[in-house]
């Protein structure tokens, strides 16, 4: 799990020194039995590099969908160095085992169920995984503290020791069994339509306002299938900002994607929104013609916009936004 560092005389742990969450990424990846696992060409975080220190560990805790990173308008940052704090470690921990089924319940004074990580901190808890410091208040989590080396090795022997599987895509790759061989490639499916969410990345797809790891190979799949059809819709819902539905130009990244894994393209097959959204005011998922219908009647003006080739607009002073194709 962890090799220290080689002084003269021997070697050191260092106990009490923060947790990098470059170390944080090699600790869970050999707890997680040191998977096979293809390294991407390229970084799914502009400040790691293939040359950096535990390349291959970070990128699969993003593919596994473990660490999403600080996602940017461009791009998406790991910052290995950072040092890793006592609630981003829950959700690692959460998402290692996972994602378990968890209602969240009051477990620390200091952690309200209004917490980014309600959940994942009171699973913790429940799981045995963490107890906090005992108060005059009650139990305190401390959620911003960072984590010690001593502290993450507790925390990972005890989820270790729970025998909960950890890292597993069972749940992905039972639905494909009928379809797999020994040598654990697809075979041919006769007369089948795989549909998956759309990506243009080889590591992840962000999707729904949610990060989507690569749980799915796109080539074997169409090898195997007859039609691959790709959700190229809700690029943006009520979960993420107002924006297009299905955009011309984020298609073209999905299509740009796709060719390049897929040999035969003319399996493929889009998913076309014929909806719009609503932000702001009623309900959410609104049809093309009512969406002109309701421009009009709150004499809204109907704009283009030239990248996504969708139309928009808004009212109410503009706390109700409505985007459709």
């Amino acid at each position: 799990m962890t090799t220290g560092w080689p002084v003269s005389g021997g070697r050191e742990y260092r106990p009490l020194t923060n947790v990098s969450r470059e170390a944080m990424a090699a600790f869970m990846y050999r707890l997680a039995g040191s998977p096979a696992y293809r390294v991407p060409s390229r970084s799914p975080f502009r400040d790691v590099t293939p040359t950096s220190a535990f390349y291959k560990e970070i990128c699969w805790l993003a593919s596994m969908g473990i660490s999403t990173g600080w996602i940017l308008p461009d791009s998406r940052e790991f910052r290995p160095l950072q040092p890793v704090t006592r609630e981003a470690m829950a959700a690692f921990m959460y998402r290692l085992a996972d994602s378990p089924d968890h209602v969240a319940t009051r477990s620390f004074v200091d952690v309200p169920l209004s917490s980014p990580f309600a959940r994942e901190i009171s699973w913790l808890s429940a799981a045995g995984i963490s107890t906090g410091w005992v108060t005059a208040a009650g139990r305190e989590y401390r959620p911003l503290a960072n984590v010690s080396r001593e502290a993450m090795a507790a925390f990972m022997y005890r989820l270790a020791a729970s025998g909960r599987p950890l890292a597993t895509r069972s749940t992905v790759i039972s639905a494909w069994l009928p379809y797999w061989t020994p040598t654990g490639s697809l075979t041919s499916a006769r007369g089948c339509i795989v549909t998956v969410m759309p990506r243009t990345s080889e590591t992840f797809a962000v999707w729904h306002g949610k990060l989507i790891p690569a749980v799915y190979d796109d080539a074997a799949l169409s090898r195997a299938a007859d039609r691959l059809r790709i959700m190229t819709y809700d690029q943006h819902t009520p979960a993420t900002a107002p924006g297009p539905i299905g955009g011309y130009d984020w298609t073209e990244q999905i299509l740009a994607y796709i060719a390049g894994r897929v040999a035969n393209m003319a399996k493929v097959q889009l998913g076309i929104p014929a909806y719009g959204r609503r932000w702001g005011g009623g309900a959410s998922t609104v049809a093309q013609r009512d969406a002109v219908a309701l421009a009009a009647a709150h004499a809204a003006v109907i704009r283009v916009d030239p990248a996504s080739r969708e139309s928009f607009f808004s009212y109410d002073g503009g706390r109700v936004v409505v985007w459709f194709p």
